[in-house]
This record gives structure tokens, sequence and C-alpha cells, in this order.
């Protein structure tokens, strides 16, 4: 059956046949081939062999799915011929995640094969072989000496080779024009050295799928904050101080914050010396980062001090504090010259929900041990010498990061709005269920297996966090990303297996029921860029439901975040959708709010459509004011997380 055939099924948008072709083609292909045929495999095969499969599940995956897990996630023999299909990856992944128990191997595939969990990208591809490492994240700061600055470079350069996403913290290092005792010279500051770490990551390709990724993190209050805002904007400045390569996040303080409020000059820092080098505006600061953010979705923010105050009482007492997030802004971590933060990933699926919540605590359990078996495999995979302060920070502390997809999906196949109350009513209730039965798995296996080095009451000191999820969402059925509003009803999602117009499966019910499932009002919805607000049979209720991210109040994404989070270990990837005109009233308080309402971190910031004035004159007079080209966000956003 040629690839073709599918095509065409496509071009007459026939997604249901196109997807029936596709695994048809892949079970043939597959017919007389199964993981160990690949000789990346390295995974128990009696015991993956003795896994009971059940082919029938493969009903559930759509063709963009399917396609995904062709693409990118099947081992591939000596021929690079796919020799996997949907059922024996997982049974591949189950059996690598299991380490030699067959008992939670099978439990393992069997949550897998219907969709309730699904762990992120490089344990997908990863587990079970010998391509990479089983790791999404890793946090690492970098000391003021020379020598600690190239430890960093070599350090992240194998952290990105084996399947890493990076986030790296610079405050440490002193200001420009701060003295150099030992040589009487200058310090050239921190841009020179994230221009190194910019070329470095474009140098460095993670697993022959796309290039390195990484994050560089600054404090407000560092000396060179201001040249640090300008890293990742394409135009104007000096060329040589740019860095297009890597990402950038503030990390931000409360006195900073409070110093916004009330319209005051703020210090900064120089961190070496602990002298006060200028002040600043803090209004005009905040301006710029909003302006930033509204023009090209960055920098990220990290609300620093909302993250220690609830850091775990057993690590206060170490002493030990965070610094920055990681790539995805969903991991908060302590790191110091001697660990560097590790958390290995993965989802349930909240669109399945109702499948499995009468079963959340065993469900949870199997999740945390499989998750935590992941970091003693990583552990005996990496380098004991480039690696050692990773080990190290997975011995004492063990984290890991079981989070969710699908909550809007969830809401939608409800027909509850997601600014409702009733939606914070499910929002407040999920993820109660949710951190206490992931907190209560993590203490049992903490009976079983005993405490990381740092101590504590659990086996794993951070077990829940909320990362963006684009990827694996498409293999578990088009579920909705994380807990994020759908961004649009029809959509073209860029994914590294290609372009797709992505219909909402919800929206596509209704319009099924109500006898206007056609292509003209798919191509209405289209025109109004995922919009159907404008169609006249929807009444009020059913078009609340079907609200995109862009037609929301941004406060009502971030009060479920909030009221999320205390049941979050960790931090949530949140992004915040802003059609244009953007107003700079509306654009900072909701920032502010975020800030006042305790989240930790703020993401992307998304726009609709390249940047158009809008002049407040409270607080303040800024506005996002350059149009800019659309950003490809879906390409940006790192793999290793989702």
């Amino acid at each position: 059956m040629s690839y073709s055939t599918v095509i065409e099924a496509l071009s007459n948008s026939d997604l249901a046949a196109a997807g029936e072709l596709l695994l048809k083609e892949i079970l043939e292909a597959t017919k007389d081939k199964n993981s160990w045929d690949s000789p990346h495999y390295t995974a128990d095969r009696a015991q993956q062999q003795n896994l009971k499969i059940d082919h029938d599940l493969n009903k559930r995956f759509t063709y963009f799915g399917l396609e995904n897990l062709r693409d990118r996630y099947f081992l591939r023999d000596a021929n690079g011929e796919i020799c996997e299909n949907p059922q024996t990856f997982y049974a591949r992944v189950a059996t690598g995640m299991a380490r030699g128990d067959g008992e939670l191997a099978q439990k393992l595939y069997d949550i897998m094969s219907k969709g309730w969990f699904i762990p992120a990208t490089p344990v997908l591809m990863n587990i079970g072989t010998n391509k990479g490492l089983p790791i999404s994240c890793f946090l690492n700061t970098v000391p003021d000496t020379l020598e600690g600055i190239f430890d960093i470079y070599r350090e992240n350069a194998f952290l990105a080779k084996f399947g890493g996403g990076i986030g790296t913290d610079w405050s440490q290092l002193r200001g420009q024009n701060a003295p150099l005792k030992t040589s009487g010279l200058k310090s050239s500051g921190v841009i020179p050295f994230l221009k190194i770490m910019d070329s470095e990551t474009l140098a460095i390709s993670r697993n022959s799928h796309r290039r390195g990724a990484a994050a560089a993190y600054l404090r407000i209050d560092h000396p060179d904050i201001e040249d640090f805002l300008e890293i990742r904007k394409p135009t104007g400045g000096d060329v040589d101080r740019k860095c297009l390569n890597i990402n950038h996040g503030i990390v931000i303080t409360d006195e900073f914050m409070k110093a916004v409020e009330e319209k005051r000059p703020y210090k900064l820092i120089d961190p070496h010396y602990g002298t006060v080098t200028k002040e600043l505006d803090a209004m005009e600061i905040w301006r710029k980062i909003l302006t930033m953010r509204a023009e090209t979705g960055e920098p990220y923010i990290v609300y620093i001090d909302t993250v220690n105050r609830a850091v775990p009482d057993h690590h206060k007492a170490l002493g030990l504090t965070i610094r920055q997030s990681n790539l995805c802004t969903e991991i908060v971590l302590p790191t110091s010259n001697d660990r560097t933060a590790v958390c290995c990933l993965g989802n349930l699926n909240l669109e399945t929900y109702d499948e499995w919540k009468d079963q959340i605590g065993e469900i949870a359990y199997l999740c945390v041990k499989g998750l935590d078996n992941n970091l003693d495999t990583f552990c005996e995979m990496a380098d004991p010498v480039e690696y050692r302060k990773s080990i190290n920070s997975v011995k004492h502390e063990r984290s890991i990061g079981l989070g969710v997809m699908g909550y809007h999906g969830y809401l939608m196949s409800k027909m509850t709005p997601f600014e409702s109350v009733k939606a914070r009513l499910m929002n407040k209730e999920i993820f109660k269920a949710f951190g206490e039965a992931a907190r209560a798995a993590s203490r049992k296996l903490a009976e079983e297996r005993g405490l990381p080095l740092d101590g504590g009451t659990q086996r794993n000191s951070y077990i829940t966090s909320i990362q963006p999820t684009a990827s694996t969402s498409f293999i578990c059925g088009e579920a909705t990303p994380c807990t994020e509003p759908i961004s649009g009803n029809a959509y073209l999602q860029k994914t590294l297996s290609g372009s797709f117009l992505v219909k909402n499966k919800f929206l596509e019910k209704v319009l099924e029921e109500k006898g206007m499932n056609n292509l003209e009002v798919w191509k209405e919805i289209i025109a109004a860029k995922g919009s159907v607000q404008h169609l006249p049979f929807l009444s009020d209720d059913e078009k609340a439901v079907f609200r995109t991210g862009y037609e929301m109040n941004m406060r009502e994404i971030v009060e479920q975040a909030a009221d999320r989070q205390p049941w979050i270990d960790q931090a949530q990837s949140i992004n915040l959708f802003f059609a244009t005109p953007i107003s700079g009233k509306y654009l900072h308080d909701t920032h502010m709010l975020a800030w006042k309402r305790g989240m930790k971190t703020l993401y992307y910031l998304r726009s609709a459509a390249p940047i158009e004035a809008a002049r407040v004159d409270t607080p303040g007079e800024f506005a996002a004011t350059s149009p800019v080209a659309k950003r490809d966000f879906a390409n940006e956003e790192c793999a290793v997380c989702q």
C-alpha cells in the first residue's frame, strides 16, 4: 500500500480513512519485526515478549498520532525501516520503565495503551535503547570563575547531545566593568559568555531530531539586566551581543514587584561584591519586559521568592535554594556548584479521566514508580564523570514531574466553559485528587525503596509539575495540551512530522448532531481563525464552551493556575493568549495578578497577530508598539518536556 494513497485520503479530508490506511501500512511493514530488531534495543526481550498486548487498541489512534509515532518514536532496524507498531512501541517503553519487574511492565503497558498515561518524549524515544537518556530537563548554575564558566559549557554540551533541554542560571557572574582583582582588568559581564552558549546550542544537535535547546536565566537585579533583555531582539544594538539561538528568562524578586507597584526605583547589585551598582526605574524595566513578551513571546518569568517559599522543609533545613527554571518553566529545583538538577517527566490524560479517576491512587503509584525507575536507568547510562553533578542531584532528591494533558478537552467533553464557576470547581477537585494521589504514591514508594539522600518523607523530593505536551498529546488521541485552552477550533498544527489541519473533535461532535458538520462550516471556522462565535446555529452556551484562548480573559487562566498550584510541587508551563491590539493595562494587570496569586512561572506570551499600538495611561504609559513578524511557537517549544 503506497503512501500516496494515504495522502490522497488526506486531500479528500477523510482523516479517518487516512488513519486506517496508515495503520495498515505500519502493521504490514512490521508484521515480521519487533523492537529487538533495532540495533539500539537494550530492553529485556523475554519480558517484552511475555506482555499481553492488545492490537484492538490501535483504533484509539488518529492519523496525526500514527504519523507522529512513525516519524519520530518507532525504533528502526539496521536498514532504517520501522520495526515497531503502536502496541510493540508501548510494550518496549513499559518494559524499559519496569526494569525487570514483569507485573509493573504489564500494568504500565495497560495504562499507556489505553491512553491514560504517557511518558515524555525522551522516555518514549530512549528507554529500552542505547540511543540517549530518558531525561527531559537539566538545570545548572554558573559560578563566577573562568574555570567554572567553561566547565558549564562542557557540561551543557553533553546534556544537549544526549537529549536534555537545559536551563542555566547566569546570575552569579559579576556585571560588566566590575573589577577583576587578580588581573586588574574589568569584567566583560554576562552577555559575551551567553554568546558562546548561543553558538554552542546551535552547534549541538539532539539525537539528530532537532538542534540543542537551552534557556539562560538572569536575576532582575543583576547589573547586566538591561542588555540581557535585548539579547533575543533581532534588530537594533550590537550584533555581537545578540543571542538568537537560546531562550531567556527573567528571575523576578518580590522586591522588584513591590517597586513596580509603588512606582519607585530598585537597586542593581553586583553578585560578586554585593555592592549597589545602579538604580533603575522599576516601572520602566517592567514596561520593557512586558513589551518584549508581547513582541517576541519572551522572556519567560520566574517569580523566584514565590518559588523558594514553597521549597520542601527538608531542603530548607539543608540550606538549598532554587535559582531558575528550565526550558519550559515547569521545573524548579535546587542547583549549586555540585548539583545539576534532573527531572524525568510523564503525564496523565484528563480526557480519559472518567475511565481511571476511581483508580487514581493505583494509577499514580504506577506512574511514580515508573518515573522513579527511569532515574536509576539514567544513573546507570550516564557518563559518571561528565554527568557527575546530575547523578549527584538524582541520588540526593530523586525529583520527577508527573503532569497532565487534556484539561480543556475534558471540560469541553462535559460542555463546560473554561470560563465558568463549574470549571473552577472541577479544576480544584481534579488537582486535589491528583496531588494527593501522587504524594501518597511517593510516600508508599519511600517505604518500599527508602528516602533520597536529602531526606524528607517521600521517595521523590518533588513529584508533580505541569509541562507542555503538544507532541505526546497527538499520540493520545489529539488531547488538548496540558492545562491550557485551545488556540483554535480548527488550525494548522506544525510538528516535526509536518503541518496538519486539526479540528476540535468535541466541536465536530456537536456539529454532527446539528447536521452542520460539513466543509463549508469548517471553512468559515478557519477563515475566522478558529473561532465559532460567528456561527448562528450555535447557542450562546455552546459558543462559550468552544471559546479559544484568544477569546478568553487571561485572568481566568491565571486564577485557575493559582487554584491548582498548591497541588503542584514544582511549577506550571502557563502560556498567556492575547488578541491584538494588546492593552498595556491588561498586560500589566495579568502579570501582576500572576505574582499576587502565587504563580511560580510564566512561559510564552502568545499573540494572535503582529502587535499593534494600544496606549494606556494607567499604570504608566506602555504598550507594544513595534510590529513584528509572527513567531512560530510550535517549532520553538522544546520537545523534551512534551
